[in-house]
């Protein structure tokens, strides 16, 4: 599913957890503009650190949210 995951160090997957992207990184990543990946983040819970203006998110939430069935 993902190979580049195992050239990962320990260390690289314990950065991987702790993981927090705003919407306009999350957008840049998946190639999406950044209204859609608001609209399909909003029921998640932004992640430890965000406040009314950086909204950050958890790569775990976002993974979960990416492989749920529809």
């Amino acid at each position: 599913l993902f190979p580049f995951l195992g050239i990962l160090t320990v260390s690289a997957m314990d950065n991987l957890y702790d993981l927090k992207l705003n919407i306009n990184q999350i957008a840049e990543l998946v190639g999406m503009h950044r209204q859609t990946v608001s609209q399909r983040v909003a029921g998640l819970t932004p992640a430890i650190g965000s406040n009314s203006k950086l909204k950050l998110y958890a790569l775990s939430d976002l993974i979960k949210i990416g492989l749920a069935e529809k």
